[in-house]
């Protein structure tokens, strides 16, 4: 079995006969460095899948770590305090080739694997807790967290290690993480201290970093071609500094800045952001109502809900759109929030399905969002805006999502004001009212038939 150093000396090799590494590495792995009956076993099977990527353990390639460190200013210096969160093969690699020294290995629960690489370079290992315990604080960190779910009690995994590595980030610090492009198109809500969700992070990024890069797209998404996931990275320097952010997306390099954004476009370049400077970044929304988990569609006495209106469960509400559609609505012993006002209704689950309650029929539930309107005509314009514009569509296609989002779901709170002088239901009208140039309008239509390049 081929040891370390031979290892190492075969990667230098392959770079000098210009044979990707990454292709080698697969190769000699499956054939050459590990026996068939290692294979087999399960440390032969975490070996494969760490150099390979076909595991419950996060894979970085070497070639993304060479990308992402060619823009990080700190690797231009050697003395440097470097933790590597779950980014263990490839960056400790490439990180001992350029010859630093002072490096710890970081990961959320202890491995002998990672411990046994950590200690063969002669870096330091501790888990998430001991590094909290010791204070420690770096200058430079590397992160390719794993890509768990959100969960409703520790919040999103990934986001949570981003946190931790932020608190452990030291001043001028510079912070590069791997993570699902989803924290893109995060809400601007405040930070939790006891958990980080997707929303919460994007806070936490744009609040304290100065973020000098986001790579996003397919090119980064090919370096996981076996992972559901669309990718992104970003690069942020902990300072008060505030600079424009380079974005690189499916359509090339633009300077963006992200104070002025309320997400981070999944695609970029001078005429998208003439389209969201007149629309979703113009800081003129429709006021949007969110119902309540309280009103739900199920027999809750303690509640005071119902699935079945009778006398005393009589007051109808709405919930999500698989149940609205179907002609399934809760029933309640008091009215729902915004019960008796004229108002477009929608779900923010699954598909949107706006309908107009113009008698104010309906109280929203669980999962129901809704804006009041004046009148019919202004109803019927927004509905008919919501339901069928082409700018409503185009839109949609540029804010990354949870995967969950369909529809408008992921703009609903960004929706222009300005939609409610719309004076005729057509496309021209919605160009004409928001004074779109030939080239916004060219955009529209690029984007709908899918001539603007998307993630894959």
């Amino acid at each position: 079995m081929m040891n370390e150093q031979k290892f190492s000396e075969k990667l230098d090799e392959c770079e000098k006969l210009g044979i990707p590494r990454s292709k080698w590495i697969k190769r000699t792995i499956e054939r050459v460095i590990v026996p068939k009956r290692f294979k087999k076993t399960s440390a032969g099977k975490k070996l494969l899948a760490s150099f390979v990527g076909a595991s419950e353990v996060p894979y970085t390639p070497i070639e993304l770590i060479e990308d992402i460190s060619s823009k990080i200013p700190l690797l231009k210096t050697s003395n440097v305090k470097i933790a590597i969160f779950y980014t263990v093969e490839a960056a400790i690699w490439f990180i001992h080739k350029l010859g630093f020294t002072d490096v710890t290995v970081i990961t959320e629960t202890y491995d002998d694997w990672i411990a046994d690489k950590a200690e063969f370079y002669g870096y330091k290992y501790f888990t998430s807790n001991e590094v909290k315990e010791k204070k420690m604080k770096f200058d430079l960190e590397l992160l390719n967290p794993p890509y768990q779910n959100v969960d409703a009690q520790k919040g999103c995994l990934w986001a949570n290690v981003v946190s931790t590595a932020y608190d452990h980030l030291d001043d001028n610090g510079i912070l590069c993480a791997i993570i699902p492009d989803s924290w893109m198109g995060g809400t601007l809500t405040k930070i939790s201290d006891k958990k980080t969700t997707k929303g919460s992070l994007r806070c936490k990024v744009i609040d304290n970093l100065d973020v000098i890069h986001i790579s996003c797209g397919n090119r980064i998404n090919n370096f996981f071609p076996t992972v559901a996931n669309n990718f992104s990275y970003f690069i942020g320097i902990k300072h008060q500094t505030r600079s424009e952010t380079v974005l690189e997306t499916n359509l090339g390099i633009e300077k963006i800045t992200l104070s002025n954004s309320k997400f981070i476009p999944s695609n970029y370049n001078h005429a998208i952001k003439s389209l969201l400077d007149v629309t979703l970044f113009c800081n003129d929304y429709l006021k949007v109502f969110n119902g309540t988990a309280k009103y739900r569609i199920a027999k809750n006495p303690k509640k005071g809900t119902s699935n079945v209106q009778d006398n005393e469960y009589s007051f109808p509400f709405v919930t999500t759109s698989a149940n609205y559609t179907k002609g399934l609505f809760g029933y309640s012993k008091s009215p729902a929030p915004l019960s008796n006002q004229s108002k477009i209704i929608w779900s923010n689950s699954g598909y949107n399905a706006p309908f107009y309650d113009n008698i104010g029929k309906f109280g929203l539930g669980d999962h129901a969002e809704a804006i009041l309107v004046d009148n019919d005509h202004e109803g019927n314009m927004i509905t008919w805006f919501l339901t069928e514009s082409k700018l409503i569509r185009a839109l949609s296609l540029l804010k990354a999502g949870s995967g969950k989002e369909s529809g408008f779901t992921s703009i609903s709170h960004f929706i222009p004001d300005k939609i409610r002088l719309l004076t005729e239901p057509s496309d021209e009208n919605v160009n004409n009212l928001f004074g779109f140039s030939d080239e916004i309008i060219s955009l529209i239509e690029a984007l709908l038939s899918n001539e603007i390049p998307r993630q894959n």
